[in-house]
């Protein structure tokens, strides 16, 4: 059976440790694995929700400058009668 090398801690760090045979760096601990993976979850959220807004307030300031646009022109066409 081939056995699997004990990994290496990695100088300075308590959860970072080397994998021997492929010279990977491992993070054993969950916790903090999980709360990296949550936070670039919200991250992204985030930007989308941004994007989102971004979109939608582009949206408003033509759908305001054609509002102005037909309201200039009813005005033009009352002051022509």
């Amino acid at each position: 059976m081939d056995e699997q090398p004990a990994y290496i801690r990695v100088q300075g760090f308590d959860n970072l440790y080397r994998d021997p045979r492929s010279g990977a760096i491992v993070n054993v601990n969950q916790d903090l694995y999980t709360n990296a993976v949550e936070a670039a979850l919200k991250r992204k959220q985030k930007e989308q929700l941004m994007s989102t807004l971004q979109n939608d307030v582009s949206e408003l300031k033509s759908d305001m400058s054609t509002i102005k646009n037909l309201l200039l022109q009813l005005v033009g066409e009352n002051h022509d009668s």
